[in-house]
């Protein structure tokens, strides 16, 4: 099962790395928060590692037998003041040398295959969650969507068309009556849009209320899915108790939603702000995350018996003739990631040479109807080879946001 599905379903967090640099001791341990490198990624909090992503791997054996793989590794291992994990295919050992990077060995290998192992070293560095622009000015209202203030830019729009200033720090709107996961959640995508000057979002209750019944369902009847094959974002009655709605529009009516219904997206890590991250790396999934026309969503999440569920419904797309451009990552943002796994379903469109890419970039701009001629350039100025999708060359674009088009590299950067 792929890591995240979309169904008007879709995620990606990128975000700054921490800068500092002195090493961990009993009294400073590493940071909680999610953990980033090219062999792996995780999440680390209170001592412990869950949720460890393994991204795709290679290995070649003396008869010539090459195998690749990637997964999600479920389960807690205790990660203070060293780290040992040993599940299936994958051993990694490593230890954190300061708060912020953490470094060790690997093997790995397919059990099917006597010959095919493989040995090495990997880092990963901890990942700054996103915060409001702080030289933004929250300013005055200008209208659904944009946020009158300095824009944080930099210089770096240098085109005809530019994206809308950061943001301010914005409230947490809606519904009072949230559980303390809901709550980070509203943070963390209230955060990446003040980045980006996609404007305020408010948690609804009966958004909130779908998503947490089809997440508490994924997880309580998650053999079942994987014995079926059905869909995560669909449910089937006859699986049992917690039954809310076949689809995600049919959900959301169904615990009081009054609204037009739109995307719901999910992911399957372990936390609120996992789910958020991975959801930004996306092509597809980010999408409605950084939508300024989309202005309520709702969120549940459920982890139990070594299963995991992130659930976000979003209500539907209210259009205005103010809704700034969007660009994520954003002009000047630090703490990309070199690569993308294109672990993402449905899967978009892959390099000629497969996955893994270089990370995606979206532009969001409201008033353009068809795009010509598209550049991706290195900091030298040098012509990128890229993959670009749009409404008009990839079908699930156009189904999940037409306004929008992608980028990303045919190699990793």
């Amino acid at each position: 099962m792929h890591k995240f599905g979309l169904c008007f379903v879709v995620f990606g967090a990128l975000m700054l790395l921490g800068c500092e640099t002195s090493s961990p001791s009993q009294g400073q341990k590493p940071r909680d928060g999610i953990w980033q490198g090219d062999e792996l990624s995780f999440v680390y909090r209170d001592g412990q590692i869950e949720s460890v992503d393994v991204h795709q791997s290679s290995c070649t054996g003396d008869d010539g037998c090459t195998r690749s793989f990637q997964e999600q590794i479920l389960g807690q291992w205790v990660a203070w003041p060293s780290i040992r994990i040993s599940e299936g295919l994958y051993d990694f050992d490593g230890q954190f040398s300061s708060m912020t990077l953490v470094s060790g060995a690997f093997r790995w290998g397919d059990p099917d295959s006597e010959c095919c192992r493989a040995i090495g070293a990997w880092t990963a560095e901890w990942v700054a969650p996103l915060t409001a622009s702080p030289e933004a000015d929250a300013g005055s209202s200008s209208g659904p969507g944009s946020r009158s203030g300095s824009p944080s830019w930099q210089g770096a729009s240098t085109g005809d068309l530019h994206p809308g200033p950061s943001n301010g720090p914005m409230p947490l709107a809606g519904s009072s009556d949230l559980a303390e996961h809901q709550r980070t959640a509203h943070e963390a995508l209230l955060s990446l849009r003040a980045q980006v000057g996609a404007g305020e979002i408010s948690q609804d209750a009966s958004l909130a209320k779908a998503a947490q019944a089809h997440a508490e369902f994924f997880v309580m009847h998650h053999s079942q899915y994987k014995s079926s094959g059905l869909s995560p974002h669909d449910e089937d009655a006859s699986f049992g108790v917690g039954f809310t709605g076949v689809k995600a529009n049919q959900r959301m009516k169904a615990a009081g939603y009054d609204g037009v219904p739109g995307a719901e997206v999910m992911a399957f890590t372990g936390s609120a702000t996992g789910a958020v991250q991975g959801w930004l790396e996306t092509v597809y999934h980010r999408l409605p995350l950084i939508d300024p026309s989309v202005h309520a969503f709702g969120y549940g999440g459920q982890s139990q018996s070594g299963s995991a569920c992130e659930v976000m419904d979003f209500s539907g797309r209210s259009p205005s003739g103010t809704d700034p451009v969007i660009v994520y990552p954003w002009p000047g943002q630090t703490g990309v990631p070199k690569s993308w796994s294109g672990n993402e379903g449905p899967q978009p469109p892959p390099p000629p040479n497969g996955y893994p890419s270089g990370p995606v970039i979206t532009a969001r701009v409201p008033n353009v109807s068809a795009w010509g001629a598209h550049q991706l350039l290195s900091s030298d100025g040098q012509e990128v080879a890229h993959v670009f999708l749009s409404a008009e060359t990839d079908p699930n674009m156009k189904m999940f946001d037409s306004k929008s088009i992608a980028i990303y590299s045919h190699e990793p950067l």
